[in-house]
C-alpha cells in the first residue's frame, strides 16, 4: 500500500484518503494542480481483497498496452502495432492482460478486444475517417448545417454500431478513459469504462453502457462532435485530462495484480511535430539496460523457447449570428480541447517517477511527424505522411528493434515460468 500512497501524492490534486487493513486512514496531501479534480470519492483497500485476488492468477509478468489519443493520428498507434507485430510475431494488443486507450486509442483498444486485425483497423481509419472528419470547407459546413458540429456525430456513431455492435467481446480486460462532468455540481472527474469491475479504484463508471456511448465517451471532442450523456453525467474526451493514461493503467494494473513479478507497460502513441520533439523524444535505452539485466539472472536456467498466446444539449444557428458564427464558436471549443494538459507533461512525470522502480517496465513507442498533423486531418498527405515516419522510425531506430526483441524475451520467460509452474 506504500507505493500506491505514493503515487496517488504525485498524481492526484485533491485530498485522497486510504484505508489500511487495520480500518487506519492516512491523507495524502496535494501534489499535482491538474486541470480536473481526479476521484469523486475516497479510495479505499483492505476490505477488498477477496476482489483484488479473485482478479489475479498468482504473479508473473502482467503486460499492459496503452494507447493516446489523437484523432486521426491514430494511424500512427496502428502501424507501430503492425511493426512490433512483425517482430513478436503475433498482436501485442490482442496479447496481453490489459489493454486501454483515450479517445482515438479508445477506438484501437476496443478493436483489440474484439480481435480486429491491424490491417482491417488500418483499412477502417482510412475509409471510415473521411467520412467522419472532412477535410473539405464544403464538407464541414454541410456538418455544421446538418448536425451542428464540425464533424459528423451520425458518421461516428453508425461506423461503431457497423463494426463494434452485438460483436463478441474477448474476455481479456479493457479500459477507455474519460472525463465526466456532474450535471448538477458540474463537477469534473476522470472516470473508465471498463469490460471487468474493479471496485478497489473508484474509477469505474456505468458497466451497462453500450460500447458505441463508451467510445463516443472517450472521443467527446467538444464542437466536433455532440457529446455522450446519461441521467447523471455529460462525457468529454478523456484527452482533457489524461491523453497518455499511464497513471490510471498504473493504477488498474496494480489492484488486479498484486502478486504480479513486474507490470510491463506498452504505451503506444500518435505521433508528435519537430517543434514538441524535445519534450515527447522518450528513449527506451533505459528501459532496455534494466531489462537485459533482469535477464541475466535467468541465462544459466533452460533456453527462453517460443511464446504461448494465451448525447450532449446541441448547439444550433442563432437568427443573430447565424452559421458562421456557430462555426467560429464550435472552433473555440474545439482550439480549447487541443490546448489542455500536453500528453508529454503526464508522460514525462510518469517515466520519471518510474524509471528506477524494480516493479515495472515501461516502453514508449512514438514517431516524430515532419509537420503537424491536426487530429481531424484525414487528407491522403496526411495518412501518407504517417506511414514514412513510422517506416523512418522503424527502420533507421536500432534501439526499436531491441526494445521489442526484449519485450519478446520477457514475454517468453514468462510462459516459460508459467509452464514450470503447471
Amino acid at each position: 500500500m506504500d507505493w500506491i500512497k505514493s503515487y496517488f501524492n504525485y498524481y492526484f490534486k485533491r485530498e485522497v484518503v486510504v484505508k489500511n487493513s487495520n480500518g487506519d486512514s492516512s491523507k495524502i496531501e496535494d501534489y499535482v494542480v491538474d486541470q480536473f479534480t481526479i476521484l469523486n470519492n475516497n479510495v479505499e483497500d483492505g476490505n477488498n481483497n477477496n476482489i483484488l485476488n479473485s482478479n489475479d492468477d498468482g504473479g508473473g509478468i502482467k503486460i499492459i498496452v496503452s494507447f493516446d489519443g489523437g484523432g486521426m493520428r491514430g494511424i500512427v498507434s496502428i502501424l507501430l502495432l503492425k511493426e512490433i507485430q512483425n517482430i513478436l510475431g503475433f498482436d501485442i494488443g490482442v496479447n496481453c492482460d490489459i489493454v486501454c486507450g483515450t479517445s482515438t486509442g479508445g477506438i484501437v483498444t476496443y478493436a483489440k478486444l474484439f480481435s480486429v486485425d491491424n490491417d482491417e483497423l488500418l483499412r477502417l481509419y482510412c475509409e471510415f475517417g473521411k467520412k467522419i472528419f472532412p477535410s473539405s470547407s464544403m464538407g464541414i459546413m454541410y456538418n455544421v448545417y446538418e448536425e451542428s458540429t464540425l464533424c459528423s456525430t451520425k458518421e461516428l456513431i453508425s461506423t461503431l454500431e457497423t463494426n463494434f455492435q452485438g460483436k463478441i467481446m474477448s474476455d481479456r480486460k479493457g479500459f477507455v478513459v474519460t472525463v465526466a462532468q456532474d450535471k448538477i455540481s458540474a463537477e469534473k472527474s476522470v472516470k473508465i469504462f471498463a469490460n471487468y469491475q474493479n471496485p478497489s479504484t473508484n474509477l469505474h463508471d456505468d458497466d451497462s453502457t453500450s460500447v458505441v456511448d463508451i467510445i463516443r465517451s472517450t472521443a467527446g471532442i467538444p464542437g466536433l462532435f455532440h457529446l455522450y450523456e446519461n441521467d447523471k453525467y455529460i462525457y468529454y474526451d478523456g484527452g482533457f485530462q489524461y491523453n497518455c493514461n499511464l497513471p490510471i493503467a498504473l493504477i488498474e494494473a496494480s489492484s488486479l495484480y498484486p502478486n504480479a513479478s513486474k507490470l510491463l507497460f506498452i504505451s503506444i502513441g500518435t505521433g508528435y511535430g519537430k517543434n514538441d520533439s524535445p519534450n515527447y523524444y522518450c528513449s527506451n535505452d533505459s528501459t532496455d539496460d534494466r531489462v537485459e539485466e533482469y535477464l541475466k539472472q535467468f541465462q544459466d536456467q533452460s533456453s527462453i523457447g517460443g511464446i504461448k498466446l494465451k448525447s450532449s444539449q446541441q448547439a444550433s444557428p442563432t437568427k443573430l449570428g447565424g452559421i458562421y458564427d456557430l462555426i467560429k464558436n464550435l472552433y473555440n471549443l474545439y482550439r480549447n480541447y487541443v490546448n489542455m494538459t500536453d500528453t508529454y507533461v503526464v508522460l514525462q512525470q510518469f517515466l520519471k517517477d518510474h524509471q528506477l522502480d524494480d516493479h515495472i517496465f515501461t516502453y514508449r513507442f512514438d514517431v516524430q511527424l515532419e509537420y503537424d498533423i491536426s487530429l481531424r486531418d484525414s487528407s491522403l498527405q496526411a495518412e501518407q505522411e504517417m506511414q514514412r515516419s513510422v517506416y523512418d522510425y522503424v527502420n533507421s531506430n536500432t534501439s526499436f528493434k531491441r526494445s521489442v526483441s526484449n519485450i519478446k524475451k520477457l514475454i517468453e520467460l514468462n510462459n516459460n515460468n508459467n509452464n514450470k509452474q503447471l
